[in-house]
């Protein structure tokens, strides 16, 4: 799962073929209130654009078990919002 694709040869054709894959945060990802243009501010982020995947909750990549993609997900929910 990569930015703007769900697999690795959709992943090398976006880059064969120069797609933009970094887009605005998602709303759903990102609370306002932490964001500041001050790179230096403390406690708070200054971007407001990345390359986000496809959120994909209920179901398990292949070849990696159930309780590994829960870590995963606990993982990236903690510190994969900025």
């Amino acid at each position: 799962m990569f930015p703007k694709a769900p697999d690795l040869a959709t992943y090398w054709r976006n880059i064969r073929e120069g797609v933009d894959a970094i887009t605005d945060v998602p709303p759903a990802r990102w609370d306002p209130r932490f964001y500041d243009p001050d790179s230096s501010a403390p406690d708070r982020f200054y971007a407001r654009r990345g390359g986000f995947i496809i959120s994909c909750d209920h179901q398990t990549p292949p070849g990696v078990s159930y309780d590994q993609y829960q870590l995963y997900l606990r993982l990236f929910r903690e510190y994969g919002r900025g």
